[in-house]
């Protein structure tokens, strides 16, 4: 539709507005500061108004519960400094690279491609440039966009590369592999002998712009603010209870995020940990499916969709089947599909050459309550096709050192586990839990899976003074998580009785 040329103005007027704003406002507020420069009574265009700052992406929507009218603030100005952190996965790490993906949210205007972002280290005036990788299949991409939603992923695939477009108009699998653009770090990782486990501290520079400057964070240097963390993680859980409160699972996980952050704009300093990471240790929250296309960020033991007005009449799955962590998230299962591969590999390693012996490992004592026969058989598909990947894969001889390793790390979570579902077996009320102790406890298991996930690649071979090194480091482990437990046995009535 053509613009008449009144709308044009006001847009004008208001763009010119809002950009030399720096407090909130209402569509009242607007209208009462362009009105006289419009020659117009500003109770006539307040609707119009309001109709251009609902859908105006420049805008945050700080409205409180008790205000009749929509206020506002610019992103800019709501994100300036805000600071948030990125942990690159041993993938990246491997091939010097970094996915924009979700990493940017909810600090990058919507409007702006991931791939389109300028980042900045803050020791040198340069900015990393983009390169495009061919190598990651759909199945692989999706931890570094889950946050996206399933039709947003697709989107930006697309957007990413023309070819894309047309491989996901055809048939494809998990496997499909895409071409993504990418941050080049090769040297970046290089220069700081980069691993698992160290981190990028994120600044908002321009949020509208899509500016972000970034400094190191060791992983030892992580570890010195884990009560920062702990603190962290509680309050994030309890914002977005709040926003769950207020907007059930209307809005997409952008939005979610971004409310969270309205609620307690504290949650933008002394960030030490990534949204994902938050998401493995939250004991409250996972990424939940609405439907086929959209995600949201939910309470870990309720569907989304029962917070609903009205229920679907009918569904084409009621359970995830599209890979086996999806599976392993519906199940509320606590592991992911890379340390189940760890268990496989240890089966192997202590010359047990069948899968029951990982899977009892891995799910005796928990019931595996699946959706419908559909989830179970795709379930025994994936558990049988990592399997045989496995066993191709796997070499004895080869896996010396990192067996040794292997085998202490899944030691330590194998105790942790019967530890937990000990303490689960109680139906302690939620709220009366240790919260700090169950914290701690997650923090661990997420530096074991880092360590089983780089363990599980036979590429990565480590010299003896290492491998002594880390396992000095898993014996102060089990001494952390000994303490950790007297503790937890203090505070929990009945559950020193017959635990380890």
């Amino acid at each position: 539709m053509k613009k008449t040329k009144s709308n044009s103005k006001l847009e004008k007027a208001l763009k010119d507005f809002i950009g030399k704003t720096d407090k909130a406002f209402t569509a009242e507020n607007a209208a009462e500061s362009i009105a006289l420069s419009l020659k117009v009574d500003a109770g006539k265009i307040v609707p119009e108004i309001e109709k251009l700052l609902l859908v105006d992406n420049s805008l945050l929507d700080i409205t409180k519960g008790e205000e009749l009218r929509e206020t506002y603030v610019t992103r800019t100005n709501f994100f300036d400094k805000a600071e948030f952190c990125i942990s690159p996965a041993q993938d990246e790490i491997d091939n010097g690279i970094l996915f924009p993906g979700h990493r940017f949210m909810p600090f990058l205007n919507p409007e702006i491609p991931p791939f389109e972002a300028i980042l900045k280290p803050d020791e040198l005036d340069m900015e990393f440039e983009l390169k495009t990788v061919k190598d990651f299949t759909s199945e692989d991409l999706e931890l570094y966009h889950s946050l996206m939603g399933i039709e947003m992923i697709l989107q930006y695939y697309a957007l990413n590369d023309k070819a894309n477009a047309e491989v996901l108009k055809e048939k494809h699998s998990q496997k499909t592999k895409l071409n993504m653009k990418v941050f080049d770090m090769k040297e970046f990782y290089r220069k700081h002998s980069f691993k698992m486990g160290d981190s990028l501290i994120l600044s908002v520079d321009s949020s509208d712009k899509g500016i972000f400057c970034f400094s190191f964070l060791p992983g030892s240097e992580k570890q010195e603010h884990l009560a920062d963390i702990q603190s962290w993680v509680l309050c994030m859980e309890e914002a977005l209870l709040g926003v769950f409160e207020v907007f059930g699972p209307d809005i997409d996980i952008q939005l979610q995020l971004e409310q969270a952050l309205i609620a307690d704009p504290s949650l933008m300093e002394n960030v030490y940990i990534s949204y994902g990471e938050f998401l493995k240790v939250s004991q409250k929250i996972w990424i939940k499916p609405v439907g086929t296309g959209k995600s949201v960020l939910w309470r870990k033991d309720e569907n989304p969709i029962d917070s609903l007005p009205f229920k679907p009449e009918f569904s084409v799955s009621t359970g995830s089947v599209d890979s086996l962590d999806k599976i392993l998230q519906d199940l509320g299962i606590g592991f992911q599909s890379y340390e189940i591969e760890a268990f496989m590999r240890d089966e192997l390693y202590n010359g047990r050459k069948f899968v029951d012996g990982a899977r009892k490992r891995c799910f005796a004592g928990r019931e595996l309550a699946f959706r419908d026969e559909a989830q179970r058989v795709a379930f025994e598909n994936f558990i049988d096709e990592l399997w045989e990947e496995v066993i191709v894969d796997y070499n004895r001889s080869a896996d010396e050192g990192n067996g040794k390793l292997r085998s202490r790390s899944l030691a330590i979570l194998e105790d942790q586990i019967v530890f937990m579902r000990r303490l689960d077996s109680l139906k302690v009320n939620p709220d009366q839990l240790p919260k700090e102790e169950i914290l701690s406890f997650s923090d661990i298991s997420i530096v074991l899976g880092q360590l089983l996930n780089v363990l599980n690649n036979s590429g990565n071979q480590f010299e003896k003074e290492e491998i002594d090194r880390m396992l000095e480091m898993l014996d102060q482990t089990v001494e952390t998580i000994s303490n950790i437990k007297i503790l937890m046995i203090k505070k929990v009535p009945g559950l020193g009785e017959g635990a380890g």
